[in-house]
């Protein structure tokens, strides 16, 4: 009997436990036992988290729901700021094999597109490991929406179709994403057609709002407000797009005009230009990018590229007029459209565009359009010349602005032929006569249609004082009327500036130019300017990790006294793209000399550079310079790989042939480790045709040093390289 009672506890007992398993696919493995607590594997490894909510929920599961029951968690995150609030417990009521983690966020704590990384494990002795013990994911507000900074605004509708797309980016191309608008157009005659809303495609970054409109209710130039905003979504950049939109007027061709960016390239070019017969104020070039890509395709810039803009839009302004927030009192301005150059700057992987001042907050007054101008008029009312002043820009990166310059894009129109009037004016040496009387021969230049240049010479480092001088006439001018060279005095030491001014034939003043030189009386050197060479820095490319080789524009002086001796004057100055305000010493002038005495045996001396990032001034020197103690130059040279070479112009070293530091650091370094390093002097510049050197100044990190130090072993040559 007692047998018989006990097998039916034992089955009343099993019939107890199963029926408190609601999971048919479970099998207890301890009957009566702790209950078993687990993550689903369907779990999403990425939630996107809305702006709108506070909290989002964890689905956790248990096998049996036989009773209330509190689990422990172990929770650990890479939240820094404190944006989430995640419980350690939580609660299954009886009966339920389902129930949620609720964790809580502060979207004011959170930036967008930044994801934290969660691990929530199920840490409760009480509990037996079954299925996934562990859920690790990351959760963050998703990525923004938002329009191009580069959309026109003014869109000029075909007058071939019915709609219009516009397009609608986002950031983060995962999962389908609905985007409500909200528009709104001054359109009583209900022209246009516009959706409510639009939507991404999972794997999509790019999308497109289509406008639908009616022709026959629309007139030529007749252009209607438009504005979009994205509701609804986070938001990045833009997140309202307002233009005007209409069909163009017709255009007729006034020929090929004179195309020139200086900032691309370094030709000009003949682009077709337009002339809206409705608005004969409205211009616009054809395809000005497209032909200079292809003519300039040297396997740097390629292209034209698939999204370079077909026209280039321009508007002369008139007075009365607003642009931006600005009212327009001057005469001659002019606006452009935003224009897509189509080139991808390999530095940044980033397109740069051509754009307006006004596009920019803090350009939103005349006195900053006044780059953007008629330069000269024709006979007949139009244009002659027209210069831009752009901001180049990428989106997604920064750019250039030479809003606020002279030189950049000019359009000559066609049949505009432009007077010659330029002028050259070169120290060329100095005279002695019997008496000991020291003159300064200066060679002067003159363009075809110059007709008379005044030269003057004066003992100052004021450009425009002399300037002045000369044209009030309280410093002394020769005047020329044909090329040649001219004879001033000069007594004291110190620098000296010489200014050219052209005339025309009315004598009016045209052009000017000037060049310095400095004179020692006592016998000192005498540095005379050849120009502007085209250096690329490899001293400090080869010390930073951030820092790559650029080409800039830099003074280039040659020795009197000692030919072939030549020096860049303040190469790491203002001029250098790398510095900022402050890394400079301004109270002197600093030089870069290179001995090229020996065009096959160049070097560079041990001398201060004149610039500071926190390690004391920085040094160069050359490895052939500080074997020429130990050795002569013809062993040196012979040896090879230690000096550089002056070929065509064209001066470079080889690899690690060149040694940078700085005072607060032990040793040299090598540098040229990039075979970067070259200065080509003017007359080679002049000559060859290439591109126009860009330089990207970008935030580097100037506290790591990665250069590769010089090893003592090396500061000595290989014995079969000495001369015995």
């Amino acid at each position: 009997m007692k047998n018989l009672n006990l097998l039916l506890g034992i089955l009343l007992s099993l019939f107890s436990v199963s029926s408190c398993i609601e999971d048919e696919n479970y099998i207890p493995t301890i009957q009566g036992g702790p209950l078993e607590v687990y993550f689903s594997n369907t779990l999403p490894t990425k939630i996107d988290l809305s702006k709108y909510e506070k909290t989002f929920e964890i689905p956790i599961q248990r096998a049996k729901g036989c009773e209330d029951k509190t689990v422990q968690l172990s929770i650990t995150s890479t939240d820094s700021v404190g944006a989430f609030s995640v419980p350690n417990t939580v609660f299954f009521e009886n009966g339920d094999t389902l129930s949620y983690i609720i964790i809580e966020y502060d979207v004011t704590k959170m930036v967008c597109d930044e994801y934290v990384d969660f691990e929530i494990s199920i840490d409760d002795p009480n509990v037996l490991e079954y299925g996934n013990q562990k859920y690790s994911f990351s959760a963050g507000l998703p990525a923004e929406v938002y329009f191009p900074r580069s959309l026109p605004s003014r869109i000029e509708l075909p007058a071939d179709s019915s709609s219009y797309s516009i397009p609608l980016v986002r950031l983060n191309k995962e999962g389908e994403l609905k985007v409500e608008l909200d528009i709104t157009s001054i359109d009583s005659n209900e022209i246009f057609t516009f959706p409510n809303s639009v939507v991404f495609e999972n794997g999509d970054t790019l999308t497109y709002i289509t406008i639908e409109y009616d022709l026959s209710k629309m007139q030529y130039d007749e252009y209607f407000d438009i504005t979009i905003k994205v509701s609804d979504v986070l938001t990045y950049g833009n997140q309202i797009y307002a233009f005007s939109a209409g069909i163009p007027g017709p255009w007729k061709s006034l020929g090929y005009a004179t195309f020139t960016d200086a900032f691309f390239f370094v030709d000009s070019y003949k682009v077709e230009i337009q002339q809206n017969e409705l608005n004969p104020n409205q211009f616009r070039l054809v395809k000005p990018y497209h032909e200079a890509f292809e003519v300039d395709d040297d396997g740097y810039w390629g292209g034209p590229w698939e999204n370079t803009d077909e026209y280039m839009n321009l508007y002369l302004l008139q007075p009365g007029e607003t642009l931006g927030d600005a009212q327009i009192t001057k005469k001659g301005l002019v606006y452009f459209d935003p224009f897509c150059s189509g080139w991808n700057n390999p530095t940044y992987n980033d397109i740069v565009n051509v754009y307006h001042p006004v596009t920019f907050t803090k350009y939103q007054d005349e006195q900053y359009f006044t780059y953007n101008k008629v330069v000269s008029y024709q006979e007949n009312g139009l244009p002659a010349i027209i210069q831009l002043a752009p901001f180049y820009y990428m989106d997604n990166t920064g750019g250039w602005d030479n809003s606020q310059k002279d030189g950049y894009i000019t359009i000559v129109f066609p049949g505009v032929v432009i007077k010659d009037y330029s002028v050259g004016v070169e120290y060329v040496g100095k005279f002695i006569d019997p008496k000991d009387n020291v003159f300064a021969d200066l060679a002067v230049t003159m363009g075809a249609d110059v007709a008379s240049v005044k030269v003057g010479l004066a003992q100052s480092e004021d450009v425009n004082g002399v300037h002045a001088g000369i044209l009030n006439g309280s410093i002394e001018s020769v005047e020329m009327t044909e090329a040649g060279t001219s004879r001033f005095a000069i007594k004291d030491p110190g620098v000296y500036t010489a200014i050219a001014i052209s005339y025309d034939a009315e004598g009016e003043a045209q052009e000017a130019v000037y060049t310095q030189f400095e004179y020692s009386a006592a016998g000192g050197p005498v540095w005379n300017s050849l120009g502007l060479a085209q250096y690329t820095d490899d001293f400090v490319a080869s010390l930073f990790k951030d820092v790559e080789p650029v080409t800039y524009n830099v003074e280039i002086q040659e020795s009197e006294d000692t030919p072939g001796l030549y020096r860049l004057v303040n190469p790491y100055g203002a001029a250098y793209p790398y510095n900022q305000e402050g890394d400079w010493d301004t109270s002197n002038d600093y030089y870069l000399e290179i001995n090229a005495q020996d065009p096959q045996g160049v070097y560079i001396e041990t001398q201060t550079l004149g610039f500071d990032w926190g390690y004391g001034m920085f040094l160069a020197s050359s490895q052939a310079a500080q074997l020429l103690a130990n050795y002569d130059l013809e062993t040196i040279k012979a040896a090879g790989g230690y000096c550089g070479t002056l070929v065509d112009g064209v001066i470079t070293f080889p690899t690690k042939a060149l040694l940078v530091g700085a005072e607060a650091l032990d040793g040299w370094y090598y540098a040229n480790t990039n075979s970067a390093f070259k200065v080509v002097m003017p007359s080679a510049s002049k000559s060859s045709k290439s591109v126009k050197a860009i330089t990207n100044k970008k935030a580097i990190d100037k506290k790591k040093i990665g250069g590769n130090k010089l090893k003592k072993a090396d500061r000595s040559m290989p014995e079969h390289a000495q001369k015995k």
